[in-house]
């Protein structure tokens, strides 16, 4: 029908051709529409009119028929069956009634509640065939002005079904679709370019943060752990140098201790080492000289070899003096680089901490730029869909009024 009047109006017309933003055209479509729009909506209305009129009258009908008596005994069953026939759809019908009346009709949407609330209220009067053939055989006339009526009832609201079915709304329906769906992609867009920044804001702390972390340099310290392994082990080569030397007159020092219970004595058997570093006068020196004389004056046994480490560690005791000089001093050294080595665990600790923490940090930017990535595309494919939607929705628009309608570039 809506095709009809268009083909009237500009079948001897080229396509005029208009160039609007869609905004403009949205605004274009609901301006031109209106016309017909009103125009339906007022045949509605007098079609409710005629619904609710209609409505009235098969309640009186019914009303009419529950009065009917029947003197015949035989018809007592006919007669429960129309009462509760009537009873049923008096209830269905004022119901019905009392909500549509009320049921504005000032749009389609409103127009379309208003027929399927009908439909399914009218749908609730249902009657067998048997029930049927029971109320008409007695009150053929009132049942049949009750079904008349109701057919009456049922054709109008197919009639707006039709309306609402029909070319101009369907393609209105489905513009205002088109209309909705960009919309919402609109939308859509708004919230990611809010998600994009917040995730903008997000990298660059991360990126501040990551530039903040500083390493401290340990390139100083390369070679401390080596130094002091080094020192070390020459720390233990000149102990075991030390105490190998006493070690060797322990037999004899045993003997000399039994003889005279000098204590100074016994620590060189039990500690040779401790008691050697700490014999900085070098009494040692003495002892053993003295122990030299008794064993050539024949007052202890000892054997030649015995005799022999004797004179030779007499003669060692400022070498092995040396000895000690050196291990004290390595042994500061030691405690000195020992400290550094402390300092530089820490600074490595931290170093590896740091790192830990960056590589952290380059995870969370990368899940950053990953989902901003996502959230581009998305809105990549928000703009796609809505370009193709305008064009879709010029093409409909352009159809449904016969003019050519082009869309600026937004």
């Amino acid at each position: 029908m809506f095709d009809g009047i268009r083909k009237i109006f500009f079948k001897e017309k080229k396509a005029e051709e208009l160039v609007l933003e869609f905004d403009e055209l949205k605004k274009y479509f609901y301006e031109n529409i209106a016309v017909g729009e009103k125009r339906f909506l007022g045949d509605i209305d007098i079609i409710k009119i005629e619904v609710i009129s209609a409505m009235k009258d098969m309640i009186s009908g019914i009303n009419r028929l529950k009065e009917k008596e029947i003197v015949e005994s035989r018809a007592k069953s006919s007669k429960a069956i129309k009462d509760r026939f009537c009873d049923k759809t008096n209830s269905v019908i004022m119901s019905a009634l009392s909500e549509a009346e009320g049921m504005p009709m000032d749009d389609f949407k409103k127009t379309e509640q208003f027929y399927n609330f009908l439909k399914k209220a009218l749908g609730k009067i249902d009657l067998s065939p048997k029930e049927v053939m029971h109320i008409r055989f007695f009150f053929t006339e009132d049942f049949s002005e009750i079904l008349r009526k109701m057919t009456t009832i049922n054709k109008r609201l197919d009639d707006i079904n039709n309306i609402l079915n029909s070319d101009l709304i369907v393609r209105k329906r489905g513009i205002e679709e088109s209309f909705a769906l960009i919309e919402k992609q609109r939308k859509n867009i708004d919230e990611y370019e809010v998600v994009i920044e917040d995730i903008s804001k997000e990298l660059e702390q991360l990126e501040q943060r990551k530039g903040s972390i500083r390493f401290d340099d340990v390139s100083e310290f390369s070679d401390i752990r080596n130094d002091i392994k080094h020192t070390g082990t020459r720390i233990s080569y000149l102990k075991q140098q030390i105490s190998s030397e006493f070690g060797g007159l322990s037999k004899i020092l045993k003997k000399i201790y039994h003889e005279e219970k000098d204590t100074f004595i016994l620590e060189y058997i039990n500690t040779p080492f401790e008691a050697f570093m700490r014999d900085r006068e070098n009494k040692i020196r003495s002892v053993l000289i003295k122990i030299l004389v008794m064993i050539k004056d024949r007052r202890v046994d000892a054997e030649k070899r015995t005799v022999n480490k004797l004179e030779m560690l007499i003669g060692q005791i400022d070498e092995l003096n040396q000895y000690r000089i050196e291990i004290e001093q390595l042994e500061d050294k030691m405690n000195s680089m020992k400290e550094v080595e402390c300092s530089l665990s820490e600074k490595e600790l931290m170093n590896r901490r740091n790192e830990k923490e960056i590589k952290g940090l380059d995870t969370l930017i990368a899940d950053c730029m990953h989902k901003g990535d996502a959230i581009k595309r998305d809105i990549s494919n928000a703009k796609t869909a809505i370009e193709n939607e305008k064009a879709k929705t010029a093409e409909l628009i352009s159809s449904m009024f016969g003019k050519r309608m082009l869309l600026k570039n937004d």
